[in-house]
């Protein structure tokens, strides 16, 4: 991060975000899962975000293969729900930062990456 300021500035608010740089994310379930109170059936997809300061849209797109956001179409969503945010501290182990992500299905997930600048759960 290099003590930049990431949300609202390096990623902008309001707009279509990738969640990692260059390629797609993607998110995989085996089985149909809950979001919000909302079904998503199993399979592969593209995960994209809409961050404002106080809640972010969390979209799963049809689009799994798609190369970052830029193609990104909103006619593509498989799910759309907003979420409110809540700061959580960063945590470090070795030249790895964690980022602590608390998904709406009610399970902790960590990413392992210096791609994903985030510090917030929803």
């Amino acid at each position: 991060m290099n003590n930049r300021i990431i949300w609202g500035t390096l990623v902008p608010y309001g707009q279509v975000w990738r969640a990692r740089a260059n390629e797609n994310t993607t998110i995989a379930f085996s089985d149909p899962v809950m979001i919000e109170g909302k079904p998503l059936e199993k399979g592969t997809y593209g995960l994209h975000m809409i961050p404002t300061e106080n809640n972010w849209s969390i979209i799963f797109s049809k689009n799994a293969t798609s190369w970052g956001a830029f193609t990104y179409d909103q006619k593509e969503d498989a799910l759309r729900v907003t979420v409110n945010m809540t700061p959580l501290p960063m945590i470090s182990t070795s030249s790895s930062p964690i980022r602590r992500w608390s998904p709406c299905a009610g399970k902790r997930l960590r990413y392992r990456s210096s791609s994903v600048w985030t510090y917030r759960t929803w």
